[in-house]
């Protein structure tokens, strides 16, 4: 909601976008983390979350594709 990077220190209340008492699933992709004033602010003011977004350097690693490379083949650990 606020664009604000989500920390250990921020703190984080979890919230589902879909309300679980309106039928909403509590799968990850009904859930998402808000800073405990946005939170406060969604219900009091009865506002809509959107849909998160995902920040390339929240991922550290491989691209995806690079993975199956990595995983593939005689690569593997273990016996053979």
């Amino acid at each position: 909601m606020c664009n604000t990077k989500i920390t250990r220190i921020t703190g984080w209340r979890l919230h589902y976008r879909v309300p679980r008492v309106k039928g909403g699933p509590a799968n990850a992709d009904n859930r998402v983390l808000l800073h405990p004033e946005c939170h406060d602010r969604v219900h009091s003011l009865h506002l809509s979350v959107p849909e998160p977004r995902l920040l390339k350097e929240a991922f550290e690693g491989p691209e995806p594709n690079e993975y199956e490379s990595l995983t593939s083949g005689s690569e593997r650990a273990g016996p053979q």
